[in-house]
């Protein structure tokens, strides 16, 4: 087979899965599973962060989780009334353009104000340092004062979340491998690829 016979079939099996299995789209087949792992992960308080992919009973691969740790918004209002008496609210006056440096937001304020009045906003913004002078006795959250911080819990969430295994076929570079291959199982499952392809198109 050469490449211009190859390429409508791939781009043809291409166009089947890409999107059930793209990273950042809502109610696909991957973000569901993910869901169940994000589920588990919350339901034993962080011990499962992996879970098995099977065909058939057959484990093919795993969707592992990264752990992170960090602060964890639980009442948006107490929290911000904490901010506010703690002075990490701070009234800003500028036109938030990342780009430019403070000398030309500055310059590009003074102009806009001459020019364009309407354009110009005052705003309170969140000064992100609160977090750089905190603490945590288990989930409690406390400032370099050992005050505990309402509205906020430390937890440990989770991170990327990646598949591992989930190949058609026996890599021959590799003598051994924890997990079977996609295209055995299913085989043993009495389903070849043609099926297999008809049953993710839909038919």
């Amino acid at each position: 087979m050469d490449a211009l016979e190859a390429l409508p079939i791939m781009q043809a099996i291409y166009n089947v899965v890409k999107d059930e299995v793209a990273t950042n789209k809502l109610g696909n087949t991957r973000n569901h599973a993910e869901q169940t792992l994000r589920d588990m992960f919350e339901q034993t308080g962080g011990q499962v962060d992996s879970i098995k992919l099977q065909v058939n009973g057959e484990t093919v691969g795993a969707l592992n989780a990264t752990k992170k740790e960090g602060v964890t918004v639980t009442d948006q209002h107490l929290l911000g009334e904490w901010l506010q008496e703690n002075g990490y609210i701070v009234h800003r006056h500028a036109i938030s353009l990342s780009a430019l440096d403070d000398e030309q937001t500055h310059e590009l304020i003074e102009y806009a104000e001459r020019r364009w009045p309407e354009l110009i906003r005052d705003f309170d913004d969140v000064d992100e340092s609160w977090q750089d002078h905190i603490g945590h006795v288990g989930s409690t959250v406390i400032d370099s004062n050992g005050e505990v911080i309402p509205g906020v819990e430390w937890r440990t969430t989770i991170g990327q979340v990646r598949i591992s295994g989930c190949g058609w076929a026996a890599d021959p570079k590799k003598r051994t491998s924890k997990y079977a291959p996609v295209g055995d199982a299913l085989a043993r499952a009495g389903l070849g690829f043609g099926q297999v392809m008809g049953l993710l198109g839909g038919e």
